[in-house]
């Protein structure tokens, strides 16, 4: 089930990288959102968004769409197509390659289908709900790390700098080793192979995950949200709760 939804997805990711590696590390008409300077768009978000979406309707045409870049279209719909043309914009217009294109199924708002493409680095992470996750075609799974003083773990903040300010200090003496990548999609589908035991952001939207959550879902991992905190933690299963309990109380 699925398998059809999942090839198309592929499809439509593959398309779009002619597009993605000509206008990688470049700076073509960029845009602020929302008056934030650190927030941006480029040509290449806006294109690779209407290129698969045309795409996708094509093929699906009873099917809902969310686009990072234009919003909705049927999006209460029992399917839903979930884009995020480039995770990671400012990773990509500084030609660093930690920016894939996320591409999720929904049925009825849960997740089933997930794509993250990262050009640059030749990683294709593809699952499909109950049927299993690959990277390049291989199985992967989480890493067994449950300890959280042994966890490899990567931190976002979702440009929300007095939560990173309250959250880094507490957090860098409790883990192994931190990092931060600048992509959700890429860091919760290397928590889906194992690269990291952990990531810990704040507040994401629906095309941050979706296509994610189905990967890291389908290699055995989780991830938590607390609505008090608003902490969202991806990690094995064990991992993922000793790290809630350990921050939760800390946020």
């Amino acid at each position: 089930m699925y398998e059809k939804e999942l090839k198309i997805a592929i499809e439509a990711v593959k398309k779009a990288e002619p597009t993605f590696r000509k206008y990688f590390g470049t700076k073509t008409k960029v845009q602020t959102k929302e008056g934030n300077y650190r927030n941006l768009v480029s040509f290449a978000d806006k294109k690779i968004e209407t290129d698969i979406k045309k795409f996708l309707l094509n093929r699906f045409p009873q099917y809902g769409f969310i686009g990072e870049e234009y919003g909705g279209f049927n999006s209460n719909a029992e399917f839903v197509w979930v884009l995020d043309a480039i995770d990671g914009t400012s990773n990509y217009l500084q030609g660093i390659s930690d920016s894939p294109i996320s591409l999720g199924l929904l049925k009825n708002k849960k997740p089933i289908v997930g794509v993250v493409f990262a050009p640059q680095l030749n990683k294709l992470y593809t699952g499909i709900s109950k049927k299993g996750v690959w990277l390049n075609g291989k199985k992967i799974q989480v890493s067994k790390v449950t300890n959280p003083k042994m966890a490899f773990t990567c931190l976002g903040w979702a440009r929300d700098l007095d939560w990173a300010k309250k959250i880094f200090p507490k957090l860098l003496p409790e883990v192994l080793k931190l990092r931060v990548l600048g992509s959700n999609a890429l860091a919760i589908c290397n928590v889906a192979s194992g690269s990291y035991d952990s990531y810990i952001t704040v507040h994401m939207e629906i095309w941050d995950y979706a296509a994610a959550q189905v990967i890291l879902e389908e290699a055995g991992g989780i991830i938590i949200r607390t609505k008090k905190t608003r902490l969202q933690i991806a990690a094995n299963k064990i991992l993922a709760k000793k790290l809630t309990a350990l921050l939760s109380s800390r946020t």
